[in-house]
């Protein structure tokens, strides 16, 4: 595994309406305080925004033991020029293990939290901590976006080495330091990210743009991205199967097309339109929006399916991707009862072909999932 999450933050919901209970879904760990959608880096698209509280996912499929970790994002401090945790890599409890601070001036600092022990995505401001090496010496400005990236490696010794790129510029290379406290009962990094919106009401940024990746897999999944774009891509009509049944009315696209721009049916609206079946083997696949970078690179693609079960018993789903007439089918998802959550799939190669992918085999794509048992 190499690329471990992708989040453009454009599907929780309409802007300035409280999303938190759409981002815990996905991102596992909320702190506290409102969670919304805002104006992103790009027209039409959305960032994420904190009134107080992290972000926090303590479990990347696939990052079990990992030496090094790489996480990039859009960020833009928005609101107030207090010091502030903009983000971390955590253990696979959810407890931070290394921060990226920005102070007042706005250069950024790395810092080693004391391992509490007790689940924290990112260290308070003034907590105890260890900073490694010296601050950058170029500074980010209030309410500009700029794409931050920063590499770690992780060493309980005086061995390892973070690396700061802002906007693709090195601005920063941290040797012979250790990475993770004494105290943490993980020699390594287990896969967990955290990203704080802010301190206070008064002290706020916005994230956009997110991926974090490891270097156990190939090129170019094993290093820096740079500054890359994330847009979602929302179904716009039936595929070739429509097997489960529809809530309402006969189009199965309309009811898993839940997109935050549209005010009328803003995010995922759970038991208020849906597809479900009982039936082992049932499929339903749907016709996408078209690549919306056209004549840009498409590295990769982040499957997201909204879903749960109605009942006690064994259930399971599986991704469909349909290219070229070719049905391809993703490791099973297992939905609980109660509410709805995400589950991911990330696809860094066309599936059916197993080449790069490239715009008109993601144009003629459908999507979709299987009930398995």
């Amino acid at each position: 595994m190499s690329l471990l999450f992708l989040d453009g933050f454009d599907h929780y919901d309409i802007t300035g309406v409280d999303a938190t209970t759409k981002v815990v879904d996905k991102w596992q760990q909320v702190g506290a305080g409102g969670h919304y959608a805002d104006t992103g880096r790009r027209a039409g698209s959305l960032a994420f925004r904190s009134t107080n509280g992290a972000l926090g996912r303590s479990s990347l499929v696939g990052a079990s033991g990992v030496t090094t970790g790489i996480m990039g994002f859009a960020y833009n401090r928005s609101v107030g020029n207090a010091s502030r945790v903009i983000a971390g890599f955590t253990d696979q409890y959810g407890i931070s293990i290394l921060s990226l601070l920005v102070a007042p001036s706005g250069v950024l600092y790395v810092v080693r939290p004391t391992y509490s022990g007790v689940y924290a995505p990112l260290p308070s401001v003034g907590g105890y901590w260890t900073l490694l090496g010296q601050p950058t010496e170029n500074a980010i400005l209030g309410a500009q976006w700029y794409f931050i990236e920063w590499k770690a490696s992780f060493a309980k010794a005086a061995t390892a080495e973070v690396t700061i790129r802002v906007n693709e510029e090195v601005w920063a290379v941290i040797s012979g330091v250790q990475t993770l406290s004494t105290s943490c009962p993980f020699d390594n990094w287990n896969g967990g990210v955290g990203i704080q919106g802010a301190n206070s009401s008064t002290e706020q940024g916005l994230y956009d743009d997110l991926y974090v990746v490891d270097t156990t897999g190939g090129a170019p999944f094993n290093d820096f991205l740079g500054d890359v774009r994330i847009d979602p891509h929302y179904p716009t009509q039936d595929g070739v199967y429509t097997q489960w049944a529809t809530s309402t009315g006969s189009d199965h696209y309309a009811l898993v097309d839940d997109d935050p721009a549209d005010s009328v049916d803003p995010q995922p609206d759970d038991d208020v339109t849906y597809n479900a079946t009982s039936t082992v083997g049932a499929i339903d696949t749907f016709v996408c929006e078209d690549f919306k970078a056209s004549g840009f690179s498409l590295l990769a693609l982040q499957y997201v399916v909204s879903h749960k079960k109605l009942d006690a018993g064994s259930a399971a789903l599986a991704p469909v991707i349909r290219i070229a007439s070719t049905d391809t089918f993703g490791t099973d998802y297992y939905p609980s009862e109660g509410n709805y959550y995400y589950d991911l799939a990330i696809y860094t190669t066309n599936p059916v072909s197993g080449l790069a992918w490239n715009e008109s085999d993601f144009n003629a794509m459908e999507i979709g999932y299987k009930k398995t048992i």
